[in-house]
């Protein structure tokens, strides 16, 4: 009876079994290891989050145009520091025969003037984020009168563009038009 018992328990076959058990092991944590490099290595891709507070236009009283003024933060929720390099402001209209045109217009042009009370902060672009942080300021966009002259809007899109050309946009759904009643 004991000699069986002595075979099965031969020194190799514990080796080899206690071998596989370390790699079982070692297998275990080189997944866990991996899994964590790959979750680490997505938070240091760029990526920028916008979100919209107000957002109001005026129409100049000479007739000049309109200018908007949006008021955003953006947030780097990444490991990585990151910058808004430039940022655009999409108008979707229709013109007088009904075809859909779409204007882009620069942020904060020397034609928009503020016009929102306590617009102080203004955010200058381009604008550096660093890792898990946040920016906000008001934007300022100037279109010329005759360009949405009897026009019916369609949508604004704000779109930011990063420094590694990485595009991000919000959606105002209602932009107010802003009355100064004092």
């Amino acid at each position: 009876m004991t000699a069986p018992l002595l075979e099965w328990f031969d020194l190799t076959r514990t080796i080899a079994v206690a071998g596989f058990c370390i790699s079982i092991v070692n297998l275990y944590f080189t997944w866990q290891g991996r899994k964590l490099a790959n979750e680490q290595e997505k938070r240091r891709l760029p990526r920028l989050v916008p979100s919209l507070v107000n957002g109001y236009f005026q129409d100049a009283k000479d007739g000049s145009g309109r200018v908007y003024a949006f008021l955003i933060t953006v947030t780097n929720p990444t490991d990585s520091n990151n910058a808004v390099a430039e940022v655009d402001l999409s108008i979707t209209y229709l013109t007088t025969d009904r075809g859909q045109m779409t204007m882009k217009v620069r942020a904060n042009e020397r034609l928009a003037p503020s016009f929102v009370k306590g617009q102080d902060e203004t955010l200058a672009v381009p604008a550096s984020i660093s890792a898990h942080n946040a920016i906000s300021g008001w934007l300022r966009f100037h279109t010329p009168g005759p360009m949405l002259l009897d026009r019916d809007i369609e949508s604004y899109r704000l779109i930011l563009t990063d420094t590694h050309r990485e595009n991000v946009s919000v959606a105002p759904i209602l932009v107010q038009e802003y009355r100064d009643e004092t």
